[in-house]
Formats: structure tokens, sequence, C-alpha cells
């Protein structure tokens, strides 16, 4: 299975109160979904090279586990499965299937729970369950229906 993008704005949570959250959800969220990686991107007028190598250090032994990476806004214009982006920016970033929006960056947490959400969907789906929670390919997903003497 193909790992899929999450994109997020570095400096809308970087030395925010914030920060240690999104980087916990993140971290929460691949050992249960392993399937994604996180592209963090940031305008070059709005992050220092100081903040970004602090970042780094202070969350080394996280950021390798949710496959984090960085570029400057304009450098990596890559296609991302899930998109969180704040208001002021929207429009700007393209190439997403999902986008989330958000006015004030507490609501990123919000958005990363909700791309969890759609992931976890998404991974089901793909592994043959439906609605209901039941694998349409197993061969004996008829039996709850014997049990029920149907």
């Amino acid at each position: 299975m193909a790992k899929k993008i999450l994109r997020l704005k570095l400096t809308d949570f970087i030395n925010t109160n914030i920060e240690d959250s999104v980087i916990h959800f993140l971290h929460l969220m691949k050992e249960s979904t392993p399937t994604f990686v996180v592209h963090c991107w940031y305008k070059k007028e709005e992050m220092d090279s100081a903040s970004l190598f602090e970042f780094k250090q202070k969350y080394l032994e996280y950021l390798d586990i949710i496959e984090m990476s960085f570029d400057v806004f304009g450098s990596n214009e890559e296609a991302v499965w899930y998109d969180i982006i704040n208001a002021k920016d929207d429009g700007i970033m393209s190439h997403y299937k999902f986008k989330a929006v958000y006015e004030n960056t507490d609501d990123i947490i919000n958005c990363i729970i909700e791309f969890n959400n759609v992931i976890k969907f998404d991974t089901q789906k793909s592994m043959g369950y439906n609605k209901h929670g039941y694998n349409k390919d197993a061969k004996d997903s008829n039996n709850r229906f014997k049990k029920m003497g149907r």
C-alpha cells in the first residue's frame, strides 16, 4: 500500500502552545496507522534556520517515526493526499485529494483528528471492510447470518 502524504504548514504550529500536541497526535496516529508521511512546508520569510534547527533537535526521536520532511514553499509541489491549511493560505496550494481549512491555529488539532478518521476509513475500505466492519472477502463472512438463524 502506498504511503499517503499529509501536508501541514510548519510555521502555523512551530513555537506555539500547540506544538507539542501536534507532534504527540501525529506520533500516536503513526503507531496505529503507519500508512502516511508528513510533509511540512513554510515560507522563507516566515521561518529562520535557527527555529527549524531547534525544532528538529527538540523532536529528533519523533521525526523519523513520524516520517516528517521539510520544504520551502514552492520548492516541491507534490501531490498530497490530505492538506491541512489555514484560511489565509487557502488557494495557494494545489494537488491534493482532501483538504481541511482552519481559521484558528488551535483548530489544527481538530484537522489532524479528522485526517485520522479519514485515513482509518480509507485503510479499512482498501482492506475489504464494508461500512458495517465486516470483511467482504472473508470465507466465513456469512456466519453472522447463520448465528442469527437466517
